[in-house]
């Protein structure tokens, strides 16, 4: 006799994340990431070994003698209103990715020559070739798109948004991936009936639960976009959000990116509240906010008016910044956070940093800088990538661009009942098959 085992369908899953914004992808902390990866399909996924897949694609290859990328889309695939999707919705995709301030957008756009679409079928011509072309298309910023803002790509779609509560997300079932085993997930904002899945920090221990080890830390940074600003305004600010987020359960950091792989330590002065209110007291100023950092509002505007100080906040998304900037917004102060996996080489870390944080002053200076990092990292020395990433640092640091506050590592937790939920190559959980055993 021959046995098999029917999945069943069925059940629902909570997962303890913080509220977005709006269902705007955007994937500036790791939260994020996770939340917007049910609702917004990935073009490429690449797992922990990295294999690379696609639920979107009938056929893919890259012509190295030709420097063509090709693309052939799956029959009758739809969005979750129904609207077709097809070569323009990738070319429209790759399109809005190639716009963003992000490192790995930057070095596929500059090797485009064009796009060129027809039908179900993609074609990327190179200007030269790039040998892990596949690896780069599958960065998790790079997202089925709809041209409605309303229909969705990824497996779920949002059902209920109940503020400060939950979201309940339901079955898309159009999806490309195929029907969810879930009949729903609710994202939920508080821990009041212990979720089945949440974020914590590596090594604890929780009964019924195995653990995924993501491998992700982001670290909060408070940047200056508009250039010099005065060496005790940047320090007394720095300082006092420092004092603010010591309540919670982050740990201090002393390098641009890790101190565990950091060859530079950086020491920033720190000044008393004392000192701090007697800077900043008279000064009546904005500080924008990267509006994944929201969480913190209202009790950084009770800290804020406790200390007597006229600091006003203006919350806004990742994706809204280089608008900002363009349209000549004074943006002096800018707090933000940014995520990394401990897979990606310090150098590519670096690169990530001064492109979407150096603002408009990326200048030829640092563009001068990318290029000796890319041609020390193919010579393979050690010592004189360090030496490089070190002057960079410093440089970094000295020029008033971007100082770093506070670090947060993370660990997944998942009840045991849960079967099927693994951790791709960038440390993000994947629920394509997740079922309850």
């Amino acid at each position: 006799m021959i046995f098999s085992i029917k999945t069943k369908y069925g059940g629902n899953l909570s997962i303890l994340l913080n509220e977005p914004v709006d269902f705007a992808f955007s994937t500036t902390n790791y939260s994020d990431s996770i939340f917007y990866s049910f609702i917004h399909e990935n073009i490429f996924y690449m797992k922990s070994d990295g294999t690379i897949y696609s639920n979107i694609f009938k056929s893919y290859s890259f012509n190295k003698d030709k420097n063509i990328v090709s693309f052939e889309v799956k029959e009758n695939l739809s969005f979750s209103n129904g609207t077709p999707i097809n070569g323009k919705s990738i070319h429209y995709s790759l399109k809005v990715f190639f716009n963003k301030e992000n490192s790995i957008a930057k070095k596929i756009s500059r090797s485009v020559k064009k796009i060129e679409t027809s039908g179900n079928k993609v074609l990327l011509y190179l200007n030269y070739r790039v040998e892990n072309i596949f690896q780069l298309l599958s960065s998790p910023e790079l997202v089925l798109l709809s041209m409605n803002e309303n229909a969705f790509s990824g497996m779920f779609i949002p059902d209920e948004w109940e503020k400060k509560r939950y979201i309940k997300l339901i079955p898309n079932r159009y999806y490309s991936g195929g029907l969810s085993y879930l009949d729903h997930i609710l994202v939920v904002f508080k821990d009041e009936n212990g979720p089945d899945i949440f974020l914590a920090r590596p090594g604890m221990k929780f009964p019924n639960h195995k653990v995924l080890e993501s491998g992700i830390y982001q670290n909060i940074y408070l940047t200056f976009p508009m250039g010099k600003t005065g060496n005790n305004t940047r320090i007394a600010l720095y300082s006092f959000l420092k004092v603010f987020l010591n309540k919670y359960k982050l740990n201090d950091i002393s390098s641009l990116t890790s101190d565990q792989e950091s060859p530079v330590s950086i020491n920033i002065k720190q000044f008393s509240m004392r000192k701090i209110k007697s800077i900043l007291g008279n000064s009546q100023f904005k500080i924008y906010i990267n509006s994944s950092l929201k969480k913190y509002e209202d009790e950084l505007n009770k800290f804020i008016k406790n200390n007597y100080l006229k600091i006003s906040m203006v919350f806004i998304k990742n994706s809204k910044l280089k608008e900002f900037t363009k349209s000549g917004t004074g943006i002096k102060f800018y707090l933000t956070e940014k995520m990394f996996t401990k897979k990606m080489s310090l150098e590519d870390k670096i690169k990530k940093i001064i492109f979407e944080l150096a603002f408009t002053k990326l200048n030829e200076k640092y563009l001068k800088l990318l290029n000796e990092l890319d041609e020390i990292k193919y010579l393979k020395s050690n010592e004189l990538m360090m030496d490089k990433i070190s002057s960079i640092v410093e440089s970094l640091i000295n020029k008033e661009y971007i100082l770093p506050i506070k670090q947060k590592k993370f660990a997944l937790y998942c009840k045991n009942k849960f079967a099927n939920l693994f951790i791709d190559y960038y440390g993000r959980p994947i629920f394509h098959k997740i079922r309850i055993k």
